[in-house]
């Protein structure tokens, strides 16, 4: 290195340190600086703000995403007036958040879309903008789910309301659904089954048939599962709230007590071995008793064995048959859940009841037997055929017909309402151009 080039290099440090006239004025100046860097950095900041909120406009203006943005931006802020190493990589953290939350509310908003379109198609889009599933009135309901061939026009399924359900006891277990039908259903009830109201019956233990008993002296008949809309619906809102399937009940009994009648303690699971059959279901293993009518005085459920200590529940006006036991007034609308048996199969002692001779008034219930297995037996099923078809399901129908069963039992051989019978090829009610397959 040269004279020329020392003195040339030399000259230039001189003149770079004098640009201040002093340590004050150099101090002076690097404030000036960093106020113009963060006036700088500040702007930017605002710009950034100014479009990701209109773009957060766009996506989703919910007040959570309005605090993580205003979170964000805090650290945008704070990384702007700091004169440290760090705010450059700060400001860098503060901008990817904001692309990962504007990704994640995008994808929230996509998928919301696409679920709003699928439940569209499903449901309709006048149902859909009604709001769904959600009933107009208290209670709500949801999509019905309809047994085949159900009538398009038939009402939808209620929702549980699990806050009308009262427990009444632990042993056995029993508890009542307030208002868990309509009146109308249960007008609707009373209807189909009058009719066709007979003597009732008892199981006979020895042989598992039906024969007449002083112990009930009511009148009944037997509903076929799913015989039309209401019950069919009905039976579904039974499965819901007692998670037993639909397929393991019995079809509805109506019964109706009139004056002095009554239904002695007696217990509700088989002690016979036929119908503890396989195709018949197995045990009864609970029930559902829903009463159709008001009763004025009398005809209360009651269990003369219950565990000490539960509450009776006969009130003040309780009739002399439920006075200090526990008891359950019928209520029309109410329905009574009770098991016969424990959870691990065995019988449930204290599950015999009784219904109260009815004082004042007339009695209508509805009974549902439900049972460990699905019910294969026909007699309790109504039956469906395809398009066209009509035929015996059973082998021996011709003999029914022929000993008068058409007449005599016509719900179970011709069919009723939109049910099928099992017999109506051989009791000619076959309709003309149908096939026998």
């Amino acid at each position: 290195m040269n004279d020329a080039s020392i003195g040339s290099a030399s000259s230039v440090a001189p003149r770079r340190a004098s640009s201040w006239s002093s340590p004050e004025a150099a101090r002076s100046g690097g404030d000036d600086v960093r106020k113009r860097r963060r006036a700088r950095v500040s702007r930017d900041a605002g710009a950034t703000r100014a479009r990701d909120g209109a773009r957060r406009d766009d996506v989703d203006g919910s007040p959570a995403a309005r605090a993580l943005e205003r979170a964000s931006d805090d650290i945008a802020r704070d990384a702007a007036g700091s004169g440290d190493r760090d705010a450059t990589s700060r400001r860098c953290a503060a901008r990817a958040m904001r692309r990962a939350m504007r990704l994640a509310l995008a994808w929230c908003a996509m998928t919301l879309g696409a679920s709003a379109l699928a439940r569209g198609a499903r449901i309709g889009p006048e149902r859909a903008a009604r709001g769904g599933d959600r009933g107009e009135e208290g209670g709500g309901e949801r999509p019905s789910t309809r047994v085949d061939g159900a009538d398009a026009r038939a009402p939808r399924d209620r929702a549980i309301e699990f806050d009308r359900i009262e427990r009444v006891s632990w042993r056995p277990h029993a508890e009542v659904y307030r208002g868990f039908l309509t009146r109308e259903e249960c007008d609707h009830l009373k209807a189909l089954a009058t009719p066709s109201l007979g003597r009732s019956t008892v199981v006979d233990a020895s042989n598992g048939g039906s024969v007449p008993s002083d112990i009930r002296t009511s009148s009944g008949m037997f509903l076929l599962r799913g015989e039309d809309d209401v019950v069919a619906s009905i039976e579904r809102r039974i499965a819901s709230w007692t998670h037993v399937p639909e397929s393991h009940g019995e079809g509805f009994q109506v019964l109706r007590y009139e004056f002095g009648q009554e239904y002695r303690p007696h217990f509700d699971y088989f002690q016979d071995e036929f119908n503890q059959k396989r195709e018949k279901g197995g045990q009864r293993v609970a029930t559902v008793l829903m009463y159709l009518t008001d009763v004025e005085e009398g005809g209360e459920t009651i269990f003369p064995d219950a565990e000490a200590g539960a509450n009776p529940g006969g009130g003040d006006d309780a009739s002399s048959c439920a006075a200090g036991k526990l008891a359950v007034k019928p209520r029309k609308g109410d329905a009574l859940f009770f098991r016969s048996l424990h959870h691990n199969g065995t019988s449930d002692a204290m599950s015999s009841h009784a219904g109260c001779p009815v004082v004042k008034g007339v009695k209508f219930s509805a009974t549902k037997w439900m049972h460990v297995a699905p019910i294969e037996d026909s007699a309790t099923a109504s039956v469906r055929f395809e398009p066209g078809v009509c035929k015996d399901v059973n082998a021996a129908c011709e003999g029914w017909a022929s000993s008068g069963e058409c007449t005599k039992n016509p719900s179970f051989m011709v069919g009723r309402g939109r049910a099928n019978g099992n017999c109506m090829r051989s009791c000619g009610a076959c309709p003309p151009g149908t096939r026998d397959e």
